[in-house]
């Protein structure tokens, strides 16, 4: 037997006429039991038993019709309920299978340093941590309404959230807007991609680091990607809420050190 597909929309509509419906059945009962009064009341002398058998199964009936109906009602209420589950289950799950997709596509890239065949993946080389001017944290970069994220987590653990920083420090180095991101670090880049920001797998100068796995994931500002005397590649960077680190310091440490540190990156936000 083929099964009926609704949307919860579609569910939703229909549940709506059957409430309407519902309303007109009670009034009709209500009617008809009114009507059945006043024959009774009105009828002169002894009331023949099969009328009174009759008018019994007439209330009968607009008594079972009712409690059909409601039954109904509440069925599809469930189903609705369950629908709109199924839905948040499906979005949570292809959101994991993109995630997923990102930190596969980020671990094939190349990996740098010692037996490695090949450099990472790199945008332009910088000179080093020595040149770059560290965080004002008590610059407009970092207060609303020009920082649109939260200062600390919202169960105050007294730590800067790494968004609020993350976002900050773009725009004190850049000059400009990290637009297109609005929610968890997690989501990030899925956000920047789907506002037609440009990202990918070099790790570049002036770029988010975007780590999904944690619950809420975490991003790391990239303040210079440059060569040791010795060419190997180095990375300073900067970040909130990675304790013990502290907040907006510039830290600076060879590729694989990095990626050692906290895993590889799914992608970068340019």
């Amino acid at each position: 037997m083929a099964q009926l597909m609704l949307r919860p929309d579609e569910a939703r509509a229909i549940q709506s006429q059957l409430d309407g419906l519902n309303h007109h059945q009670f009034a009709i009962t209500s009617s008809l039991n009114n009507y059945l009064d006043e024959i009774q009341s009105l009828w002169s002398g002894e009331v023949p038993a099969a009328f009174t058998n009759r008018l019994a199964n007439t209330r009968k009936n607009a008594v079972i019709i009712t409690d059909i109906m409601n039954t109904y009602i509440e069925n599809l209420g469930f189903a609705i309920n369950t629908l709109e589950e199924a839905d948040r289950r499906l979005a949570e799950e292809k959101q994991r299978e993109a995630e997923a997709r990102q930190r596969e596509e980020a671990r094939q890239r190349p990996q740098s340093g010692p037996g490695s065949t090949t450099d990472a993946p790199v945008g332009a080389i910088g000179n080093g941590a020595a040149s770059i001017v560290a965080a004002n944290l008590n610059s407009n970069f970092y207060t609303r309404p020009t920082n649109i994220f939260p200062y600390r987590y919202f169960f105050d653990t007294g730590r800067i959230n790494c968004t609020f920083f993350a976002y900050g420090r773009y725009m004190e180095r850049t000059g400009n807007r990290l637009t297109g991101v609005t929610g968890n670090a997690g989501l990030w880049l899925t956000q920047a991609r789907a506002s037609g920001r440009a990202t990918g797998y070099e790790v570049r100068t002036n770029s988010v680091a975007v780590f999904t796995g944690g619950g809420w994931g975490h991003v790391v500002f990239i303040e210079d990607v440059f060569r040791n005397e010795t060419g190997n590649l180095m990375i300073s960077f900067s970040e909130g809420n990675f304790p013990p680190r502290v907040c907006g310091a510039i830290d600076t440490m060879s590729y694989d050190d990095f990626i050692g540190l906290r895993g590889r990156p799914a992608g970068y936000i340019y």
